[in-house]
């Protein structure tokens, strides 16, 4: 069984991916999969990735984090997340992440 769980929800020109559990680097996979399938959709403008039940991420995690926005950005979607607790903020902020997935205007406090 996995250690993630990804529910995605479409909305108009938005898709919503709630993780739930653990994102390391034997979990990316999952969420590269969730937003290859939100991009295939040409009305997805922008992927909110909630990370409210995420428990644990790691540098892998972030790595996953960081390819999914970067692949989100290379068809022109906008990736941000939303939810962030204040562990993963406070990583975010320190590895100067939070310009790149936070969402627009407000970076990691």
């Amino acid at each position: 069984m996995s250690r993630l769980t990804v529910l995605v929800l479409d909305g108009p020109g938005t898709a919503h991916l709630m993780l739930a559990g653990e994102l390391d680097r034997t979990t990316a996979a999952e969420l590269d999969s969730a937003v290859t399938t939100a991009l295939a959709h040409p009305a997805v403008e922008r992927i909110v990735v909630d990370v409210a039940l995420l428990g644990f991420c790691d540098s892998g995690g972030l790595s996953a984090l960081i390819a999914a926005a970067l692949h989100a950005a290379d068809q022109h979607v906008l990736l941000h997340l939303d939810q962030i607790r204040p562990p993963l903020e406070r990583i975010l902020r320190v590895a100067k992440l939070d310009r790149l997935l936070c969402p627009p205007g407000r970076s990691a406090q």
